[in-house]
């Protein structure tokens, strides 16, 4: 019986974050809903397209939301990278909270749901809902792709984090500390 020997496929994934938009500056939720990128925003992605821009990408998956696909055409115009859509990399889904203006009553409102995704009792998502969501979606991800691959991914902020503590096994909590959020390998 010859030696079998077990490699497993190394993708390398460059996340960002979609930039500004007009319900980051007018303090309201903003999960599937949508808003337009400030001129910030713009400005965001196309700080993005210049620190990349030696990346030899593969592809590029983009969240349906308008704000991330307009993100990643910005960063890879001129570029010949095929976009994939997956609406697996929307943001977490708030249901009736969606596009509420962030006050002191649905702060604390939040503080009282705790740690975790607690939006399934108005309609939106949890913490099972949307873990399940992220997982499948890079999992097919990182399947479609070769070894070796570079790949961007353009998001949304709290996807970010949740990909982290499910793929990665991170504490959101513990995001920015020392070594958090810098850079990761998933195999």
């Amino acid at each position: 019986m010859p030696d079998e020997v077990w490699r497993v496929k190394k993708v390398t994934f460059y996340y960002v974050r979609h930039g500004e938009t007009l319900f980051n500056v007018l303090n309201r939720m903003q999960g599937w809903c949508d808003s337009p990128l400030t001129d910030k925003g713009i400005g965001d992605a196309e700080e993005a397209k210049e620190l990349l821009k030696r990346v030899p990408f593969k592809a590029a998956y983009v969240s349906t939301s308008e704000r991330c696909r307009d993100t990643c055409a910005i960063i890879v115009e001129g570029r010949n990278i095929p976009v994939y859509e997956r609406k697996g990399l929307k943001e977490v889904n708030f249901g009736t909270w969606e596009g509420v203006k962030v006050d002191a009553h649905l702060e604390e409102i939040n503080r009282r749901r705790g740690n975790g995704i607690h939006w399934d009792d108005c309609g939106g998502d949890s913490d099972e809902t949307f873990g399940k969501r992220i997982k499948e979606t890079y999992e097919r991800i990182y399947e479609e792709r070769g070894d070796g691959d570079e790949i961007l991914i353009v998001s949304h902020g709290a996807a970010w984090l949740w990909m982290q503590r499910i793929l990665l096994g991170v504490d959101s909590g513990a995001y920015g500390k020392e070594g958090i959020g810098e850079a990761a390998e998933w195999f």
